[in-house]
């Protein structure tokens, strides 16, 4: 006399072909709203501070006279602040919260570049603008890095 395992009624049997792994995978399907929401509001901050470096390039490299770049680099630490005033009113994800800090502090010191670049250009201390102008770029890299990785991480 056989034995024979009973089959499970209806979709039962087909649980057990699935794995375990596969059906922790299946709990998972989207990323929380929130942090979608949080990580746009950081990174449209970020593509908004794309356009004020573009920008101010863009005025710098328009004048070879001194007074015109300290004027655009005073625009620029103003842009500056109004972004950084904007990132201050985004209440991040718990995921995204250290992005904004580091967020902050970049902009807080790209400020203070911009702030040592214009007075570079006003009393034409040229170690003030190469200080400035390269701590501001500095910074801008670091921002512009920090959006390849919002970007890239799930």
């Amino acid at each position: 006399m056989e034995f024979a395992m009973p089959r499970p009624s209806g979709a039962l049997h087909l649980l057990g072909a699935v794995s375990r792994d596969a059906w922790r995978g299946l709990r998972r399907t989207a990323r929380p709203s929130a942090l979608v929401a949080s990580r746009y509001a950081l990174v449209k901050c970020l593509d908004d501070l794309s356009t004020v470096a573009d920008r101010f390039t863009e005025d710098v490299t328009q004048s070879e006279d001194g007074q015109p770049r300290a004027n655009a680099a005073s625009v620029c630490r103003w842009q500056l602040a109004r972004l950084r005033t904007q990132l201050e009113e985004i209440e991040p994800d718990v995921l995204d919260r250290k992005n904004k800090a580091v967020m902050l502090r970049h902009l807080k010191e790209a400020m203070s570049s911009a702030q040592i670049l214009s007075a570079g250009y006003r009393f034409h201390s040229l170690d003030r603008i190469c200080q400035g102008g390269q701590s501001l770029d500095d910074h801008f890299e670091a921002l512009a890095k920090l959006r390849v990785k919002l970007i890239a991480t799930p």
